[in-house]
């Protein structure tokens, strides 16, 4: 039997597939730019873990930072701390976005 063959006989069918997690660094073990420490974002599109971007209209609002303080399964997680202690505008908006590859 062929190398292809046996590789081809130990692909999973789709079925298997379901129910993957297909997004990339969703474990969030990837902080290359950060190295684990916070950041606060000051501009729209500001990248905080590795395919995670943070979007917001009204700069220095929020910190986000890799920590290890996870649930349980992972290793890492990505927490969102509030900086500000007044109730955002009706137009202000503050999110988390990642890339999805279709």
């Amino acid at each position: 039997m062929s190398n292809a063959r046996k590789l081809a006989d130990n692909l999973p069918s789709v079925g298997q597939l379901s129910g993957r997690n297909i997004i990339i660094n969703g474990s969030m073990a990837i902080d290359q730019r950060n190295s684990g420490s916070a950041t606060t974002p000051t501009t729209d599109q500001t990248v905080t873990l590795d395919r995670f971007k943070a979007r917001l209209n009204n700069a220095s609002k929020y910190s986000v930072q890799q920590v290890t303080d996870a649930p349980s399964g992972f290793l890492k997680s990505l927490k969102v701390t509030s900086l500000a202690a007044t109730t955002p505008g009706s137009t202000d908006y503050y999110q988390i976005a990642t890339p999805l590859e279709g």
